[in-house]
């Protein structure tokens, strides 16, 4: 049954979601909401035939159901989504509407399914799906409602053994509707979540092939560099030769980087937690970027407490992966002669580190993506210095598997032109003695 649910869904919606006329979960939403009204239609439509002494009831029925159940077949041709959801909503109204007037209007317990509307339209079709039919279904029945009031008598065809088949249709179906809603959306989000894992283990294994690839000729070019820059004497060709150091060492972090994302994701890294010293890592964060902090001679400020603090973590990953990222960034966006600081705090239960800097900061536009690895927000540096985009998503993805969090605050340079900058705030759990 799901492989010919899936076939069927193939056949009408591919080409059209390819062509981005709809998304996949529009068209799902439209199908199921078919296939869990479809029976219900055509049972009203049985029981207006069989129980209400009025042809017209049965005939209006009838049409509505087929044209319900053929509605998906507009996924395919014209390939509107909006024209399929409106039709399928409509057929609902139509039938509801006619078996109300004709089995006592606003007193009929047929009106009740119309509040199923925009609830459907809504899922198909969206705010404004919820919105139209909203208006339509409150007009509607605000119309049984005043003509009740002004003591208009509608006919009421339907005998009594009708009345209590209906009256079971609308408690049972409620219940049956409601669950086959619920549990085919959650099959649908299942198998899209299985395609999405499937795309995903795809793009990693193209990662590791191309990390591979690349690498091994790169080292042969690193090497074959050096043993040619030995037996070069002139100092010019010297310093051009020197030049493609930096490229060949960009690579290599590009490589790196990704080859480290893709293990933290995988879990293929495996994590020692255990106690780690706050103050080791600091001192080891002011000895590695001695030299790149006096290259754009920037001072580091650290405010931490006198007694050190111990957090859970990996001393590794806290200190290259963490912290090195961070502070990389906030140096590589910082101007000539700028101040970073680096602020730890103890909360209790949790260690709270806030790396500030007054750089370039984060254009909102990118505020929300720069721990999301999928998206572009790569920028160049106050020197021009590139970055590779995985650095913040690593050190997101290094913070949660320790217990923390990690959250960002900006104002970026082009909104402020004074007092920009970035602030990171790490809070990371505390070794309590």
């Amino acid at each position: 049954m799901k492989n010919f649910y899936f076939s069927v869904f193939d056949y009408l919606t591919l080409k059209q979601i390819k062509e981005g006329h709809y998304t996949p979960y529009q068209a799902h939403a439209l199908m199921v909401s078919v296939l869990s009204t479809a029976i219900f239609m055509w049972l009203y439509s049985i029981l207006a035939y069989t129980h209400i002494n009025h042809p017209i009831t049965s005939l209006v029925c009838f049409a509505m159901a087929t044209i319900h159940i053929l509605s998906p077949l507009l996924l395919k041709l014209p390939g509107n989504i909006q024209l399929a959801g409106h039709t399928l909503m409509s057929t609902g109204l139509i039938l509801g509407t006619t078996f109300s007037y004709y089995t006592g209007g606003f007193d009929s317990n047929m009106i009740i399914w119309l509040g199923i509307l925009p609830l459907l339209s809504g899922v198909i079709l969206g705010r404004i799906g919820v919105i139209i039919w909203t208006l339509l279904t409150i007009i509607t029945a605000v119309i049984f409602l005043i003509i009740d009031i002004n003591g208009v008598t509608l006919p009421n065809f339907i005998d009594h053994k009708g009345w209590l088949m209906a009256q079971c249709l609308i408690v049972f179906g409620w219940i049956i509707i409601s669950t086959v809603l619920v549990n085919v959306l959650i099959l649908v989000t299942e198998n899209s979540q299985l395609m999405q894992n499937q795309k995903n283990q795809k793009i990693l294994t193209l990662v590791r092939v191309l990390c591979h690839d690349i690498s091994n000729p790169l080292l042969t070019i690193k090497g074959r560099v050096k043993h040619i820059k030995k037996g070069i004497e002139d100092e010019k060709s010297l310093c051009e030769m020197n030049r493609l150091d930096r490229p060949i060492m960009a690579i290599q972090e590009i490589i790196e980087k990704i080859r480290n994302w893709e293990s933290i994701e995988s879990g293929k890294q495996k994590l020692t937690i255990s106690p780690v010293s706050v103050g080791e890592t600091i001192k080891y964060i002011q000895d590695i970027f001695d030299e790149k902090l006096n290259q754009k001679d920037i001072k580091l400020n650290i405010l931490a407490p006198e007694t050190d603090l111990m957090i859970l973590g990996n001393q590794t990953t806290l200190q290259s992966q963490i912290f090195s990222n961070l502070i990389s960034n906030a140096i590589k966006f910082s101007d000539h002669g700028s101040v970073i600081d680096i602020i730890i705090k103890d909360e209790g239960k949790n260690v709270l580190a806030t790396i500030v800097d007054r750089g370039l900061g984060i254009p909102q536009p990118l505020i929300n993506d720069i721990f999301d690895v999928t998206k572009k927000t790569t920028r160049l540096g106050t020197d021009g210095e590139r970055g590779t985009g995985f650095g913040l998503p690593i050190v997101k993805s290094c913070v949660e598997r320790f217990g923390g969090t990690i959250s960002v605050m900006s104002k970026s340079k082009e909104d402020f032109k004074e007092n920009s900058g970035t602030v990171f705030e790490l809070r990371l759990k505390k070794v309590i003695a």
